[in-house]
């Protein structure tokens, strides 16, 4: 049975510390966020999260199967029409497979499961405090993965 999960993915690079500071030497790898815009939204839909729900997907290719992706109303996301999306979605035959979706802003009714699985993650990060960004992103990763499905149901 699946879990109901498709990723996480952290969006940044790592760089060598110029400085020396009192988390890490001079030299040093340290994690540095990068901002996300609507090309760089757009990339991470179609090479992450599209592949990844195809790929975990249960009966992906099923007739009458149909995904529904949706996203809060953020500047970076994309129009649900927009033109590159939905040529993607063409070439890739999944225009009756996919469905964008934005949700209407302060809609306690649509935006439930992502404040009850964030909220949860952040209840365990309170018990474990990262020192560090790798340590964050490994500690994220490792939740997600060993959130119970029961609590994501």
């Amino acid at each position: 049975w699946w879990d109901g999960k498709v990723g996480i993915w952290p969006i940044g690079h790592v760089e060598q510390a110029q400085k020396s500071s009192v988390k890490h030497p001079a030299g040093a790898d340290v994690w540095v966020n990068d901002n996300v815009d609507k090309d760089m939204y757009h990339l991470m839909l179609i090479n992450e999260v599209v592949p990844k729900i195809v790929e975990v997907w249960p009966s992906f290719d099923r007739p009458g199967v149909k995904v529904k992706l949706q996203q809060d109303g953020a500047k970076s996301h994309i129009d649900p029409m927009d033109e590159e999306w939905q040529e993607f979605l063409h070439e890739m035959g999944w225009e009756d497979k996919i469905e964008l979706l934005t949700q209407p802003a302060n809609s306690p009714d649509t935006n439930v499961n992502d404040l009850a699985f964030f909220n949860s993650l952040q209840t365990d990060y309170y018990d474990y405090a990262p020192t560090n960004s790798f340590e964050l992103i490994e500690f994220v990763k490792k939740a997600h993965a060993e959130f119970p499905i029961s609590k994501l149901k």
